[in-house]
């Protein structure tokens, strides 16, 4: 069995999610007039959602989070995103950013530590799909299962520093045994290494 099918198989729950994301949507009969307002109807919901501030209080002092544009946090005029910044910043030196031409906030707010943490997660689980170890869905299914989450739930942007450490910890683990079965893979093919696990 290859390495891939065999140990990093999803739970049920984020099986069945990725099946309904993959599948195509049955044949119904639906007249003009009802796809024009549904049409309508996910058009608003989707302006909603863009341009609605979310009500969000920072994790480490209680304070609300104000939208604001992050040319004023990095001090740089090129900058036109927006971030979600705690309402006592400075002094509380908490926020972060949004989806790109949304108010929908990439996660939760964190203070520098944090967010450094986070990045450094992310570039070390971003280096276990690149590397073809598995696909980039497998990946997140895989990070899912790792901490019990649901796959809606998985994402770095939500995690705390036990969770980021414990991820980076679990990638290099992955990272370590792939490439161990690489020398041994290659040391059987007289030489001929392969491009993933």
């Amino acid at each position: 069995m290859h390495m891939q099918e065999g140990w990093l198989l999803c739970n049920t729950e984020n099986r069945k999610k990725l099946q309904e994301k993959t599948r195509l949507p049955g044949k119904t009969r639906v007249y003009s007039g009802e796809i024009k307002k549904l049409e309508v109807n996910s058009v608003k919901k989707k302006k909603q959602k863009k341009t609605a501030q979310r009500q969000i209080k920072c994790p480490v002092c209680g304070a609300m989070a104000v939208l604001r544009p992050a040319a004023e946090i990095y001090r740089d005029p090129y900058r036109s995103d927006q971030l979600y910044v705690c309402s006592n910043y400075p002094k509380c030196r908490c926020y972060v950013g949004t989806h790109p031409g949304t108010n929908i906030p990439l996660g939760t707010l964190a203070d520098g530590d944090l967010r450094n943490l986070r990045i450094q997660a992310h570039r070390k689980f971003d280096s276990v799909w690149r590397s073809r170890i598995m696909s980039r869905e497998s990946a997140y299914c895989w990070m899912a299962d790792l901490f019990g989450i649901p796959l809606r739930e998985a994402h770095i942007g939500l995690f705390g520093e036990y969770r980021c450490r414990e991820l980076i910890r679990a990638c290099d683990q992955v990272l370590e045994n792939c490439g161990k079965m690489k020398g041994v893979k290659s040391h059987e093919n007289d030489g001929v290494s392969e491009t993933a696990c």
